[in-house]
């Protein structure tokens, strides 16, 4: 089981107070931590429900299926986020169903937009190789620019 955190000085994950945080079974989990490194929101993928901010983003960007449109992490994150002025970093994990290694996590076009209109600098997710990258909410945009998928407005 992969528990977020060690307090390793290699460690890219974290742990709170001595409590574990354990991410659900391939559903995407969004923490949002301030400059401190401190857990300011966390957010969860729904397939159950929307939100009034994930319909405006689809929109946007002409994506938008009303049968498709659930809530994403990011997104719930930055919603349930009381201190959303004082938001750093935004994190995404995804693991597999044995809960044994990381799957890729990195923010759909639609989060990448939702976090660049957020006062968040660094974006930490999994890539496609199983690697860990950070980057800017700008940078991110730019690498779904070039994969064709444009702002459309």
């Amino acid at each position: 089981m992969l528990l977020l955190g060690d307090n390793s000085p290699n460690s890219i994950f974290f742990l709170k107070k001595k409590e574990e945080i354990v991410l659900p079974k391939y559903s995407l989990t969004a923490i949002i931590k301030d400059k401190k490194n401190k857990i300011i929101s966390i957010g969860k993928n729904s397939y159950i429900k929307t939100h009034p901010k994930m319909v405006k983003l689809a929109n946007k960007i002409g994506k938008y299926n009303s049968r498709k449109v659930f809530i994403h992490a990011e997104i719930d994150a930055i919603i349930k986020c009381n201190n959303l002025d004082k938001a750093y970093t935004i994190e995404i994990y995804r693991v597999d169903k044995s809960q044994t290694k990381y799957l890729c996590s990195r923010p759909c076009i639609l989060c990448s937009y939702g976090i660049a209109e957020t006062p968040i600098k660094k974006i930490l997710f999994c890539n496609e190789k199983g690697e860990f990258e950070i980057t800017s909410p700008n940078k991110l945009i730019e690498f779904w620019k070039n994969k064709k998928i444009k702002k459309i407005f």
